[in-house]
């Protein structure tokens, strides 16, 4: 199985803003359901870049789908995220919170660059113990949750076949 990680193509597409007084809600996209007690926040296109895509990037590892996008792949991962609607000018985004985190990383395998306290820093190469990611399509690892989310082939080929534009997949596996 394949396994890619998600990143904006902020290179060639949009970005998106938020102000700083919504950092701290951004920082709580961890793998706990937010949904509840969800407020629309605004956020500003960066139009000085790029253009508009699927995926404009965002503060954190939040990924941000067009609605063009969660209509494609919301049956894929829709019971693995939620999708909390935001402002942005006159079109609509979401914000995905991955909820699926799956403890899946084989330590022992793979090459880990830690801080002194113990904490992951970096993983530089990934290993996942076998048997272990079958029906996974979006998820989170519990080591990773605040800095990365991760996809399948699954996630790939909806994407492509969708003509999808802004995301790049870096394969990890």
């Amino acid at each position: 199985m394949s396994i890619f990680r998600i990143v904006p193509d902020s290179d060639r597409f949009n970005c998106m803003e938020a102000h700083e007084k919504y950092w701290p809600i951004l920082d709580r996209f961890t793998g706990s359901k937010l949904a509840a007690t969800w407020k629309r926040i605004p956020l500003l296109m960066d139009t000085s870049v790029g253009r508009v895509g699927d995926f404009p990037s965002l503060r954190g590892p939040v990924p941000v789908f067009s609605q063009r996008a969660w209509n494609a792949l919301q049956p894929l991962i829709e019971k693995s995220v939620e999708a909390l609607p935001v402002k942005c000018g006159t079109h609509d985004y979401y914000l995905i919170n991955v909820i699926d985190v799956v403890d899946c990383l084989d330590h022992a395998r793979s090459h880990i660059k830690r801080f002194s306290s113990g904490r992951i820093m970096l993983v530089e190469s990934y290993c996942f113990r076998d048997s272990c990611l079958t029906t996974q399509v979006i998820w989170k690892l519990p080591e990773t949750a605040s800095l990365e989310v991760l996809v399948s082939e699954s996630f790939r080929r909806a994407v492509e076949k969708s003509q999808l534009q802004g995301l790049l997949l870096e394969k990890l596996a």
